[in-house]
Formats: structure tokens, C-alpha cells, sequence
């Protein structure tokens, strides 16, 4: 008969493949955290198994949904605890989840661990996600943030803008309003900080280039272009609420000068998706 904490995280998980998975996790779980915090109090380690029990029920909800989704990830699920990249992806998500309390941090690792689940064993997203579950952990909620305000802005695109026929310019200038609206309002009260920026380049998120920038109107003309010879510039963003407060981040608190690495943009899409409630699109890293 499970354990009761192994009864709550199947129940999240019911049944299938999706539940065995999580059940041979758990199972594993428990012997990593042992070996890993085995010269630490006992209060220590107690505290890190109620750390990594809250990645594990987000886990266990995101991995039954992968297999509610296409009756051939059943396969993948049953297949992954036998490829050793995986399986050290998710000793590490797991023990990094049980370091913090951060309930945030623990959906963010989830989220990484399924994503990979969906991805080709050697394709970017696998081979660069233990250096994202490593940055994941290491990084404050400030920094995090900044990867996913600036993956938004360089990086996601609307994805049903070609097929909007606008009936006039001004209505394709509202469509670009709120969808930046949309997008953007979670960082209002973000600051930004050199030390932040010089941090996330220490854990190759990103590189700061002081001696270069991009401008933001080209980021918004690039973003929103569409066949007609309309577009979307800073002067029409900076009449949006957020506007001024995103122009004042990209050109005053340095973001014009952050490029991001791969690792930062997979970072960045977790923290944008988490906060929105949203699902970006990946495929980008799916293939080598």
C-alpha cells in the first residue's frame, strides 16, 4: 500500500503511464535526497522532502496532461526513466526543487522536466536542459523575471497576426495594444539592477553588451510586421498604460543591451508561460 504523500502526488497523476512514472520518481526521489543531504539534521532534510513534494504534484499534473494529449506520448512517458539525459535532468530538477520553497521555482522545474519529456533526445531543448534547471535555481525571482520580459519582447510573436485581416490601420495598432497589454503587465514593478544583469551572464542566460543595444522600435516593427506597410511603432506602444514603464526598462535600466542564450530564452518562455497562463510554442528547440 503507498505511503500517503505517494497517494496524494498518483491521485494528480491517475493512472496510466502518467501514474507508474510518477510513482518510480517518487521512489527515486526519496533515495537521491537521502544520499544527498545525508550529513544534514534531520530537520533539514525533512523540510527538503516537503520542498520537492510540491514539484512532484506539479509534475505529476503536467505529465498526466501530456499523456491526456496523444495516445502515443504514452510511450514517451513509459520510455523516459530509461534515457539517462532525462533521468539526470529530473535527479536534478528534483533536488533543486527540494533547495527552495519557492512555489514558483517548483513550477518553473516542472514545467522544464515536461517540456523535455515532449522533446528528441538530442535536440537543443535536452541538451540544454540541466544548464537551465541549474539557472533555474540559482537565480532570484527579479532575474527571472527579466528573462521573461525580454524573451517576450525580442523573442514571442503573436501567432495568429498573419491571418488577422485588418479592415484599418487603427485597428491593427489596437491588436498590437492589447496583445503587448496582455503580455507585458506582469512586469510593471519589475526593477532592474547591473549586478542582475552581470548575474544572468554568469549563468549563461545572457550576455550584457554595453557597447551595443537594440533599439526598441525595431523590436516592435520586427514583431508585429504584417503585409501592408503598417506599422507598429514606440510612439503608438508608449500611449499603452504599460508603455512608458516598458520604454523606460529597455532603454534606462540597460535590457537594450541583454542579448539571450539559448538557455535564457528556454528560461524565459517557462517564466512567461507560468505567469500568463499560457502555452508558447517550442519547436525551436526540438530539433538539432
Amino acid at each position: 500500500m503507498p505511503e500517503p504523500i505517494t497517494a496524494i502526488l498518483l491521485a494528480g497523476a491517475a493512472g496510466g503511464a502518467a501514474g507508474k512514472f510518477i510513482e518510480k520518481t517518487v521512489d527515486a526521489g526519496e533515495r537521491w535526497l537521502t544520499n544527498y543531504f545525508i550529513d544534514h539534521q534531520p530537520n533539514l532534510e525533512q523540510k527538503a522532502r516537503d520542498n520537492s513534494r510540491e514539484f512532484l504534484a506539479k509534475l505529476a499534473i503536467k505529465v498526466q496532461k501530456i499523456e491526456e494529449e496523444n495516445q502515443a506520448n504514452t510511450a514517451v512517458i513509459n520510455s523516459a526513466l530509461e534515457e539517462p539525459n532525462f533521468g539526470a535532468l529530473l535527479q536534478k530538477a528534483l533536488i533543486g526543487s527540494a533547495q527552495t520553497e519557492s512555489s514558483d521555482k517548483h513550477s518553473l522545474l516542472a514545467q522544464l522536466v515536461a517540456n523535455r519529456l515532449r522533446a528528441e533526445p538530442e535536440s537543443l531543448y535536452a541538451v540544454a536542459s540541466q544548464v537551465s534547471c541549474d539557472a533555474i535555481t540559482h537565480l532570484t525571482a527579479r532575474q527571472l523575471n527579466v528573462l521573461g520580459l525580454v524573451t517576450n519582447l525580442r523573442f514571442v510573436t503573436p501567432v495568429d497576426l498573419a491571418k488577422i485581416s485588418f479592415p484599418s490601420k487603427e485597428s491593427y495598432i489596437s491588436y498590437c495594444d492589447s496583445w503587448m497589454s496582455q503580455r507585458l503587465q506582469y512586469y510593471a514593478d519589475m526593477t532592474v539592477s547591473h549586478f542582475d544583469l552581470l548575474h544572468l551572464e554568469a549563468m549563461s542566460c545572457a550576455r550584457f553588451l554595453s557597447f551595443s543595444h537594440v533599439a526598441l522600435d525595431s523590436v516592435l516593427k520586427s514583431k508585429f510586421t504584417i503585409e501592408k506597410d503598417w506599422r507598429y511603432e514606440v510612439e503608438d506602444f508608449k500611449k499603452v498604460d504599460i508603455g512608458p514603464r516598458i520604454d523606460d526598462l529597455w532603454n534606462n535600466q540597460h535590457l537594450k543591451s541583454v542579448d539571450l542564450t539559448s538557455i535564457g530564452q528556454i528560461i524565459g518562455v517557462l517564466v512567461s508561460d507560468h505567469i500568463t497562463g499560457s502555452s508558447t510554442n517550442i519547436d525551436i528547440f526540438k530539433k538539432a
